[in-house]
């Protein structure tokens, strides 16, 4: 089990950046905005203008939106996301395609639609076959054609959200809420190992207070972020589950929050950070070990990168 959770990336001089990024103004009731990164390396501010990313119009006054991710392949940019057809309605996983000449997110239809259950935080794998995602309370697995939806970790009393698939497949990294928000903690877990003494690992928390959005590197590292209770601030960590050990991995506001790791080796991070009255968009470059600052006063969540 071990040997799978390596890849052969290394991060350290980037192969590429970015060049966009989508993230949510607000939850639940917020809207898309899409930007064109500009140069990341060697800038300590690179302000760039989101501008809203648009829904068909027979469904802007009814249809809701939540955090989502794109897999960008061939030029094509898919984008899965929950979202929901009026306030009273359960959430469900839409698929679109993202249309960034134009800034509008083109043949919306739903890929995972159950009345009954409320379906959220989707995730592609890394090569964009299957979709990890909540549903309930427990973390679920998809076919991005929306085939073989199944229940892959119930953990009774606690709420698991938050779900990402490591390079391999192998492996979700969510979190695990058993007491309250204060109860947050970073798991991991190889769902389909047929060992019956399998089990969810925890990741030691680093003092007191959440631990939150976890997202698997290429390496097989898993970045989060740790809220203190003490200063209530947040940093971001990375944990190795192959050694268990943690090391602090970057601060630069009162809150950095929400990571994302880009694909492509894993250098940049891109997460939430605390401004004057808005969280900003960050990106943090592991092999300089410096952060970008993207935008100022829209409020930035879930924040996704993509080519």
């Amino acid at each position: 089990m071990a040997g799978a959770l390596l890849a052969s990336l290394a991060y350290g001089t980037a192969l590429a950046q970015p060049d966009y990024a989508i993230f949510l103004d607000s939850y639940p009731r917020g809207s898309l905005h899409l930007v064109e990164l500009p140069n990341l390396n060697d800038i300590k501010i690179v302000r760039s203008e989101p501008l809203a990313l648009d829904i068909p119009r027979n469904l802007r006054r009814r249809f809701q939106v939540a955090n989502g991710d794109v897999h960008a392949e061939a030029g094509d940019r898919t984008m899965v996301f929950g979202g929901r057809t009026g306030s009273s309605a359960s959430w469900d996983i839409y698929l679109a395609e993202v249309n960034v000449g134009t800034g509008v997110l083109e043949n919306v239809r739903p890929l995972v639609a159950d009345r009954r259950v409320r379906e959220e935080d989707p995730r592609f794998s890394w090569n964009g076959s299957q979709i990890v995602y909540k549903c309930d309370g427990k973390i679920c697995l998809v076919n991005s054609d929306g085939t073989n939806a199944r229940e892959i970790v119930v953990e009774p009393g606690c709420e698991l959200w938050a779900p990402a698939l490591d390079v391999t497949g192998f492996f979700v990294t969510y979190v695990q809420r058993c007491d309250g928000s204060g109860s947050d903690r970073i798991a991991w877990y190889a769902f389909d190992d047929p060992d019956p003494e399998n089990s969810p690992t925890i990741v030691p928390s680093e003092g007191d207070g959440p631990d939150r959005f976890p997202y698997f590197t290429p390496t097989g590292e898993i970045v989060y972020s740790h809220l203190d209770s003490d200063s209530e601030t947040s940093s971001l960590w990375l944990h190795y589950p192959l050694y268990g050990t943690t090391e602090f991995l970057h601060s630069e506001t009162d809150s950095d929050d929400d990571p994302y790791v880009y694909h492509a080796d894993g250098t940049y991070v891109a997460f939430s950070g605390w401004g004057r009255d808005a969280y900003d968009l960050y990106i943090y470059n592991r092999g300089t070990k410096a952060a970008a600052q993207v935008t100022r006063g829209v409020n930035v969540l879930g924040t996704i990168l993509f080519d």
